[in-house]
C-alpha cells in the first residue's frame, strides 16, 4: 500500500511539473493593413496547424483575436493571437518604441497599442506590441505630406515627414507578397475607335476613326507607367492633358499619407525620382489638380468615389474591382493578380515585412518561435487563403522577387513553384 501511495504521488507530481510548463503566449501584432485583413482570414487555419485544441475566433472594427489550447507542435501552450493595423509604419515604430504621429490612446508607453482583449471580450486594452507588420522596410519610409488627415472628407490638418526608420535592430521576414492596384472614378472616361483602321485609338468623333466609327465614352481601363508619374507628380491638371478623345474632368489625385507601406511602393517602385517624377507632398484643394492625403485606404477610395476626375491606389482586391463610382483599372495592361506577380509580369507590389524585437523581454524565446513559425506559414502557397488566393502570393512561389525596396524585381527562380 506504501509503494501504490507513493506511486500516485509520483504521477501527481510530475503532472504538475508539466501543468507549470505549459503557459499562455500573448502575441499581438500591429501594422500593415494588408496583414490584417490576411491574418483575420486564416489565423483560425494557422493554429489549427500547431495543432491547437479549441481553436475560437472574433473580430469587428479592425481588432481581430484568434485563441487556441494545448498547441501541440507550440511547446503544449495556450495562445492569444491578436492583430489590428493602422499604417506600415506603425508596426515598425511599436517595436522601437518611438513616439508616433497623432494618438496611440496607450501614451506614454510607445511600445503598447489597444487591442481586443480576448474573444468573449471586445473591450481594447493596451498591450505590448510582438509583430509590427509593414508593406516595406522601415528604410523605405522617406515620404512626407501635408494635409487634412482624410482628405475631402477634412478631419485636421496632418503633417507626416519621414526621413527612414531604422529596422535593422529587429528580426524580419517577408512572406508575403501583395499587388497595389490603380483606382479611378468612373466618370474618368475616354472614346475609342471602335472600328475602321484606328482600332482602340482615341478619338472625339467619326472624324478621327478612318474607314470606321468612334465609340461612346466609356471609363478608362488602363493606366501606363508615364500617366501614373504625370498624375501622382503634379504635371498634369485635367485629363484632357492625355489627349482630347479623354473626359474634360480637372484630375484629383487622392494620396496616402506619408508612412503608409502603399504609397511608399508607389514612390519607389512605380515613381522612381531619379528618373520618373517626385511624388507630391502638399495637399492643394483650390486648383487644378486637385491633390488629397488620406489616413486609410477605405479614405482614399472615399476620395476617388465623390470626386469627379478622381485617381488613387491602394491594396489590388480593395473592393475586388469596383464599388460605387470607382474602377479597378490594369496598370501597363496587365492585371494585379497572383500570377502575374510571381512571374515578372505586374511590377507594383510590395513584399510584406515582418519584424520581432530579438530582445523581447517577457517570453522571448517563445514569442520569437511563435514569429518564425507564423512567417513559415505564410510563406507556403498551400496557405494563401481562398479569398486572396486571385491577387496574393507567398514568398516561397516567386520565381521575380526584390532585394530591397529600392530595388527592381530580379528572377531569382521559386523554392516552390506554381503553375502557371
Amino acid at each position: 500500500m506504501m509503494k501504490k501511495a507513493l506511486m500516485v504521488v509520483a504521477i501527481a507530481a510530475l503532472s504538475m511539473v508539466g501543468s507549470a510548463v505549459a503557459e499562455t503566449v500573448e502575441i499581438n501584432m500591429t501594422g500593415a493593413s494588408a496583414q490584417f485583413k490576411f491574418w483575420d482570414a486564416a489565423s483560425v487555419d494557422f493554429l489549427n496547424s500547431l495543432g491547437c485544441s479549441n481553436v475560437q475566433n472574433a473580430s469587428a472594427n479592425k481588432q481581430g483575436v484568434t485563441e487556441g489550447t494545448a498547441c501541440t507542435s507550440f511547446n503544449g501552450d495556450d495562445v492569444v493571437f491578436r492583430y489590428t493595423s493602422k499604417a506600415s509604419f506603425d508596426g515598425i515604430v511599436s517595436l522601437l518604441g518611438d513616439t508616433p504621429p497623432g494618438t496611440t490612446n496607450c501614451e506614454p508607453n510607445n511600445l503598447q497599442r489597444q487591442f481586443r482583449t480576448s474573444v468573449a471580450d471586445a473591450t481594447l486594452v493596451c498591450k505590448d506590441v510582438s509583430i509590427g507588420a509593414s508593406d516595406v522596410a522601415g528604410e523605405a519610409f522617406v515620404q512626407t505630406s501635408f494635409g487634412e488627415l482624410n482628405g475631402p472628407a477634412g478631419g485636421g490638418f496632418e503633417v507626416r515627414t519621414f526621413s527612414g526608420l531604422d529596422s535593422s535592430t529587429l528580426n524580419n521576414r517577408q512572406p508575403l507578397v501583395v499587388p497595389f492596384a490603380f483606382f479611378v472614378n468612373k466618370d474618368v472616361t475616354i472614346k475609342t475607335c471602335e472600328s475602321g483602321d484606328q482600332v482602340g485609338e482615341q478619338c472625339r468623333d467619326n472624324a478621327d476613326c478612318p474607314n470606321g466609327t468612334c465609340s461612346a465614352p466609356a471609363t478608362i481601363e488602363n493606366l501606363t507607367r508615364e500617366q501614373v508619374v504625370a498624375l501622382f507628380s503634379g504635371q498634369v491638371a485635367n485629363w484632357q492633358d492625355f489627349g482630347a478623345g479623354y473626359a474634360n474632368l480637372d484630375v484629383t489625385a487622392c494620396l496616402r499619407h506619408a508612412g503608409s507601406g502603399t504609397h511608399a511602393s508607389l514612390d519607389l517602385a512605380v515613381m522612381n525620382s531619379a528618373w520618373g517624377g517626385n511624388m507630391v507632398s502638399f495637399e492643394n484643394a483650390f486648383s487644378a489638380p486637385f491633390i488629397y492625403f488620406n489616413d486609410s485606404s477605405s479614405n482614399l477610395i472615399n476620395c476617388v468615389d465623390t470626386q469627379a476626375g478622381g485617381v488613387g491606389y491602394a491594396d489590388a482586391d480593395k473592393n475586388d474591382g469596383a464599388t460605387n463610382n470607382v474602377r479597378r483599372v490594369k496598370y501597363q495592361g496587365e492585371e494585379p493578380t497572383r500570377i502575374n506577380i510571381r512571374n515578372g509580369i505586374y511590377e507594383f507590389w510590395a513584399a510584406q515585412w515582418m519584424f520581432a524585437d530579438p530582445n523581447e523581454p517577457v517570453q522571448g524565446a517563445k514569442k520569437l518561435q511563435f514569429f518564425n513559425l507564423l512567417a513559415d506559414f505564410a510563406a507556403d502557397p498551400a496557405n494563401i487563403i481562398g479569398s486572396k488566393a486571385k491577387y496574393w502570393a507567398a514568398q516561397d512561389e516567386m520565381k521575380f522577387f526584390k532585394s530591397t525596396d529600392f530595388s527592381y524585381p530580379q528572377n531569382v527562380g521559386a523554392s516552390i513553384p506554381q503553375l502557371p
